[in-house]
């Protein structure tokens, strides 16, 4: 979620405010769907405290328990869930905020990564791009600097499709590509494909907002694991404002 940065030179005070809904749907390896699972809803801010942002999500309604019954697979309410999780920028230690509200670091890479808060290389490179679609919010005006991150993880585009640069990476974990809009250098399709055969397909949609920049409206990512079943995740972001002064 850090990268690309909003920057304290254009963005003061509280910067922004929105609520992320987030819809899984699991399939069976036959393709049988299990069922949309219940919606998971957070509430998310970026705010400069101290003089240093800080990415917060708070959960609104959390992710529920998955329990197999001898009829099938059922979602059931999580007493144990936390309250949220936070980062402040140029930290590497990312808290959860427990159920009894007392902040703890997460140790789990695999949930840094989740949120585009780990440097650490996952275990595929299905889930390994960490440019700007990694992130919630790129800044208007900062083109240049998303194109040389893009460029040292791809190194340069190979060409275009469909008039959007495509970026390759390949290596043993297995191949990623990622189509980026040239002239706000943002994702908008990732398709990658994992040495086991998993595969995963994704799709970004953006709005501008003015004084603050590419807010990531929507994402959907198809992924299917080998010899096993599969599911499509849904990210919206909606009722984004900005609750601080925003200027130069």
């Amino acid at each position: 979620m850090t990268e690309p940065q909003a920057s304290s030179r254009n963005l003061r005070g509280r910067l922004v405010r929105a609520d992320v809904i987030v819809r899984h749907q699991l399939f069976e390896a036959n393709g049988r769907s299990l069922g949309p699972l219940p919606d998971v809803r957070y509430r998310l801010s970026r705010e400069l405290r101290n003089g240093r942002w800080v990415d917060r999500l708070d959960i609104v309604q959390p992710p529920a328990v998955l329990v197999t019954y001898p009829d099938g697979v059922r979602a059931v309410p999580n007493p144990f869930a936390g309250r949220g999780v936070e980062r402040v920028d140029g930290e590497d230690e990312v808290m959860v905020i427990g159920a009894d509200g007392k902040p703890r670091p997460v140790v789990d890479d695999e949930v840094k990564r989740f949120f585009g808060w780990s440097d650490e290389k996952p275990r595929s490179s299905i889930g390994s791009f960490r440019g700007p679609g990694g992130s919630w919010l790129a800044e208007a005006g900062r083109e240049q600097e998303r194109r040389v991150e893009l460029e040292r993880q791809f190194g340069r585009a190979r060409d275009r499709v469909r008039g959007l640069d495509r970026y390759v990476q390949q290596d043993p974990h297995g191949r990623l590509e990622v189509l980026v809009a040239p002239e706000t250098v943002l994702p908008v399709e990732i398709r990658g494909e994992a040495a086991d055969g998993g595969r995963i397909q994704t799709s970004l949609e953006y709005d501008f907002h003015p004084g603050l920049g590419h807010v990531r409206r929507r994402l959907r990512a198809e992924h299917r694991f080998a010899g096993a079943g599969g599911g499509v995740t849904e990210v919206e972001i909606i009722n984004v404002e900005t609750t601080g002064e925003v200027g130069p």
